[in-house]
């Protein structure tokens, strides 16, 4: 309890310093990123893309995103991690609110070829708290047929900077492959799990673009303002439906590229 305690003392200290020092503009150029979209949790996306939008961003597919910008103004692209059933109910809402999303899918879970022992695992492995039920490899069809792109995120979501070399083809290119043949197109965009410097490795984003991937993102708050701009290399926030829009758009003002890169972690939290 006291270890727990001075860490989240230490943070505040971090971002306090972070919030008087290390605050920007919002970026023209945005990437946010969630897990789950349960019903639940609608009117605070509806609220997040309101805000977003009253902020001045258009919001673009990833493809569009790493394009050199054509008009003036903000763009951002939305995106998911991991498989969830709940983005497919969520297809409604997502028409309503013209958006359309990235989605970056782990391909072990899926509900119709995984086993049930596989499913439970999975969900004890990304460890989020919400409805445990994943896509069927039919219900990700209907997603991309309804305008989302659909982005690999590993095929079990386990630790890769762990893993040795002779396990990244099954655990990436698999993953890919299974996605290809499932959707008949190209995958070239990639999400690691958990998202942070310390769960990747310069080799992995090597093996990754030379694997038929155009893009590589990451999920590290308070690196918007990494400059120039790496369209192989993306950087996105997460945006928390239990904090308030006013906390969400100071994360993303936050500049924590010095702190993350000196101690593998989030000035943002």
């Amino acid at each position: 309890m006291k270890k727990h305690a001075l860490k989240k003392v230490a943070f505040s200290v971090v971002r306090t310093a972070h919030d008087i020092l290390a605050k920007q503009p919002l970026p023209d150029r945005l990437g946010v990123y969630f897990h789950a979209l349960e019903k639940e949790d609608w009117p605070a996306f509806r609220q997040a893309i309101s805000t977003l939008r009253g902020e001045g961003y258009t919001f673009v597919s990833v493809n569009d995103y790493i394009r050199p910008a054509t008009n003036p103004g903000r763009r951002a692209f939305i995106s998911f991690d991991d498989n969830y059933k709940s983005w497919y109910e969520a297809l409604p809402l997502l028409d309503e609110l013209d958006v359309r999303a990235t989605f970056y899918t782990n391909t072990l879970p899926f509900r119709d070829t995984a086993s049930g022992d596989e499913i439970s695992d999975y969900f004890d492995r990304i460890d989020h708290h919400s409805d445990r039920t994943s896509l069927t490899r039919g219900e990700l069809k209907e997603m991309r047929a309804a305008g989302h792109s659909i982005g690999c995120h590993s095929h079990t979501h386990y630790n890769l900077a762990q893993l040795p070399r002779s396990k990244w083809d099954a655990e990436i290119l698999q993953s890919k492959r299974i996605l290809e043949d499932l959707l008949g197109e190209d995958i070239s965009h990639f999400a690691y799990p958990f998202g942070m410097r310390r769960f990747f490795s310069e080799d992995l984003r090597r093996y990754c673009l030379e694997n038929g991937f155009g893009s590589v993102a990451a999920a590290a708050p308070g690196l918007q303002y990494t400059v120039p701009f790496d369209p192989k290399f993306l950087h996105r926030t997460r945006w928390v439906f239990q904090a308030t829009p006013k906390r969400n758009l100071d994360d993303i003002r936050v500049d924590g590229r010095w702190f993350e890169k000196t101690t593998g972690l989030s000035a943002v939290g």
